[in-house]
């Protein structure tokens, strides 16, 4: 994820004007198999085929060892033992940066400060405040950094925005500048998390950087077109980036090594709508985003192949009238859509239902659930905020402008109300299993 939903919501604006109607966006493994080993076998042990007096026979020529220098030797090897085990205890075990992790902490923004919260249910704290305004906190994917977004407040909600993008430790300290100021557009870790992508606009022109987050140092990736968003590291190795492009006046989504080499459209001839909702696969072999043309869905691109497919048409009828579906997010083991649905619209009210779900990938919705409450609010404006646990065993579904924040236990559970007060740009760390 990129954790980039608040610049989502800024370009929803821009959607507005391009296409009437419109709709937004609508929401932003490592399995270690034990080898059994057969006994030895017998030939193996020397007893079997030597004379055992021959081994236990001491040297007749070599002096003994006395006690005494045995006894200081064992303590050096008690010593070195217990010096291997404290450094190898200390070191921090990173998660692995796809399929499901154990559950860290979760961090939000209010009111420009960076929250925190252990558990779900557990009390929020502070975990970076000061002056500034802080928004978007999203951890690398290994879980060892937190990254921010700061933004000026001279410039605060004008087009040209100024934002600084921080990265500090996961408690909050040790906060420091990576890059920027900058009209920024999107950003997202790298799987090993030494490295950012960053894409801002200079006048009007996109820019798509790759930051090393210990020292700053920043290249750039050069792109024949413009760089519209919604820029990944292609899952799992990273070697190469995934983003949606325009060229000659073409839009695609692209993929592309690092340093910009091997660029290639994988949608070929079809045009992609505007659209800020992009997920990858773990297994980085598709791409899953919201179809910006009537009737709004989501739809599912192989990314070797090119292959395109409308996700859904198993799902149970909501009615009347057409059903829309969009802001998909992928279970960490990436067999789960979690996305919005939205029907019965009053055009002369300018109101929608919307609600959140929960349908396996490959039964193309056949199996899917509701997971929060119908919400009947303003066509056009995205209600709720949605946040899945790193081992994929929760679900959070926050109503924005609100307090009111649901937590579902996935898969079967029900829903709970949890106190959380109103927040906004929520992100969930990964920790080593």
């Amino acid at each position: 994820m990129t954790a980039f939903d608040r610049f989502d919501r800024v370009f929803e604006d821009v959607l507005a004007d391009l296409a009437q109607p419109s709709y937004p966006d609508y929401i932003n493994d490592v399995l270690i198999r034990a080898t059994e080993r057969s006994q030895r076998p017998a030939w193996t042990f020397p007893e079997r085929w030597l004379p055992m007096g021959t081994l236990a026979r001491p040297a007749s020529l070599a002096p003994g060892l006395p006690w005494r220098n045995l006894g200081v030797l064992a303590l050096l090897a008690l010593l070195a033992a217990t010096i291997l085990a404290v450094a190898f205890g200390t070191q921090q075990r990173l998660a692995p940066p796809y399929g499901p992790a154990d559950n860290g902490l979760i961090v939000y923004q209010v009111d420009g400060d960076i929250h925190a919260r252990d558990v779900v249910d557990g009390a929020g704290r502070l975990l970076i405040g000061g002056d500034g305004v802080d928004v978007s906190p999203f951890f690398s994917r290994d879980g060892s950094t937190l990254a921010f977004l700061r933004i000026d407040p001279e410039t605060l909600g004008k087009p040209d925005e100024a934002v600084t993008v921080y990265v500090a430790n996961p408690d909050g300290t040790g906060a420091r500048a990576v890059f920027g100021p900058a009209i920024l557009r999107d950003v997202a870790w790298s799987p090993t998390g030494d490295e950012l992508a960053v894409l801002d606009d200079l006048g009007g022109e996109s820019r798509l950087s790759i930051v090393a987050v210990d020292d700053g140092a920043t290249r750039v990736v050069e792109f024949d077109g413009s760089i519209i968003g919604r820029v990944q590291w292609r899952p799992p190795d990273g070697r190469e980036l995934v983003f949606l492009g325009e060229s000659d006046g073409h839009r695609s989504f692209y993929v592309a090594a690092t340093d910009g080499t091997g660029q290639r459209s994988v949608t070929g001839g079809r045009h992609i709508p505007v659209t800020t909702n992009v997920a990858l696969t773990p297994d980085g072999k598709s791409l899953v985003y919201m179809h910006m043309d009537l009737p709004y869905g989501i739809r599912v691109l192989d990314l070797e192949t090119g292959e395109l497919r409308v996700f859904g048409r198993n799902l149970p009828p909501l009615g009347p009238g057409t059903v829309h579906s969009g802001g998909a997010q992928i279970s960490p083991d990436g067999a789960t859509l979690v996305f919005g649905r939205y029907w019965d619209e009053d055009f002369s009210a300018g109101l929608i239902n919307h609600q959140i779900w929960a349908a396996s990938l490959a039964s193309d919705g056949a199996d899917g659930v509701p997971i929060s409450p119908v919400l009947r609010s303003p066509s056009g404006e995205d209600p709720n905020l949605v946040l899945m646990s790193p081992d994929g065993t929760q679900i959070l579904v926050h109503r924005l402008e609100t307090t009111d924040t649901w937590v579902t236990e996935f898969p079967g559970g029900d829903m709970r109300m949890v106190e959380w007060g109103s927040f906004y740009d929520t992100d969930w760390q990964r920790l080593a299993p």
